[in-house]
């Protein structure tokens, strides 16, 4: 589905944080959209009973696109990132 792709996952199980990146191949961005959402959904069910801090960074996750490039970022400047990649994109 994807002609490469950067994945940061954090390092222990009690921060939310993750960022993805990827060049999607032609034809298969809805694929590549509903994995990311269903991860969104996966994390929202791990995170909304364990520390509210993290979920709500869950909750307010940001998934762009541009072309065939795809980013999903969690973090505290999640809306920060949408908005460079857009940027590096346009």
């Amino acid at each position: 589905l994807l002609d490469g792709f950067v994945a940061k996952l954090p390092m222990m199980n009690v921060h939310a944080t993750e960022f993805f990146v990827a060049q999607v191949k032609d034809g298969n961005m809805d694929a590549v959209k509903a994995g990311i959402q269903s991860r969104l959904e996966t994390l929202e069910q791990q995170w909304e009973h364990y520390l509210a801090d993290q979920y709500e960074l869950v909750k307010n996750a940001k998934v762009v696109t541009s072309g065939n490039y795809i980013l999903l970022c969690i973090g505290h400047e999640a809306a920060a990132a949408a908005d460079a990649f857009t940027g590096a994109l346009a």
